[in-house]
């Protein structure tokens, strides 16, 4: 018979306790799996608070907001296209790439446009990559 894949859960509180190893520990697995248990409450906390996070915290916050929640998650990814830390910068692109067609909007596509618009030359080429990668997708 076939082995069934545990579902994952996660757990706001405990993802808030943590830090360092014991986040990465935590966190890791339930970045990358798809069958993640995720309360509707826990997501919006994780919504709620992403202007609040450290670097780690907001990396998974991302992920797994935009990769469980995508309407609801999507719109809050591209102000992150502008921030400074690397890590947080390729985890806001990364998500948008994994977007389903139908959660690429004109909105979401002006909200990174604006991003575009008002970032250096060095990161205006890695968006204006994005933005057509997504258009084509949209499109196709």
């Amino acid at each position: 018979d076939e082995m069934t894949v545990p579902s994952l859960h996660f757990d706001y509180d405990e993802f808030v306790s943590l830090s360092d190893e014991k986040l990465v520990e935590y966190a890791d697995p339930l970045a990358n799996t798809a069958e993640l248990s995720i309360s509707k409450e826990d997501l919006e906390q994780l919504r709620k608070h992403l202007d609040d996070y450290d670097e780690y915290h907001l990396v998974y916050a991302l992920e797994i907001g935009t990769d469980n929640f995508p309407e609801t998650f999507s719109p809050e990814v591209p102000r992150f296209l502008a921030n400074q830390m690397i890590s947080v910068y390729c985890a806001a692109d990364r998500v948008l790439r994994r977007l389903d067609a139908r959660f690429i909007t004109p909105k979401l596509l002006l909200q990174i446009k604006n991003v575009f618009d008002d970032a250096n030359d060095e990161r205006k080429s890695f968006l204006q990559n994005l933005l057509t990668d997504l258009k084509d997708k949209a499109d196709a």
